[in-house]
């Protein structure tokens, strides 16, 4: 059984091209191995549509969001969605894996709640280095 995926789109971004972009999400999907089980679309109208589509992966138990562009996603994916599910865009074809909670990331904040936050803002985890506050011992000098 192939994993589940949604597609989401703005029907405003998409314009008259809305068709063709429903068509790039349904192939982009199918060709990486995705059952593609619907596509939700939203306009500039719709209110808080990142905690809508949130509802949505959660409602259909789904893998992966499938979008035309990240400029369907207001220019960047909102940290929210990456914890959420896969996230594949089409043009340019890429995918971002989902993002676990790291015991490196700093605390939540109001912005994290919203999808807000900026992965850019995180502390680097790499091999524990760059850790604000974290403290290591000094070896004696001999």
């Amino acid at each position: 059984m192939k994993p589940p995926a949604i597609g989401y789109l703005r029907s405003d971004i998409s314009g008259v091209s809305k068709a063709w972009d429903q068509i790039q999400i349904r192939t982009t999907a199918e060709r990486l191995g995705y059952e593609p089980i619907k596509t939700i679309e939203f306009s500039e109208f719709t209110a808080d549509p990142v905690g809508q589509l949130l509802g949505a992966i959660a409602r259909d138990k789904v893998d992966a969001v499938v979008v035309p562009s990240i400029a369907h996603l207001g220019g960047e994916i909102p940290e929210a969605l990456m914890s959420a599910a896969d996230v594949i865009t089409v043009s340019p074809e890429a995918t971002y894996a989902r993002r676990l909670p790291s015991l490196f990331d700093p605390p939540a904040s109001q912005g994290d709640l919203h999808g807000d936050s900026h992965s850019r803002d995180r502390v680097p985890a790499a091999g524990g280095r760059g850790l604000a506050g974290v403290r290591r011992p000094v070896p004696p000098l001999t």
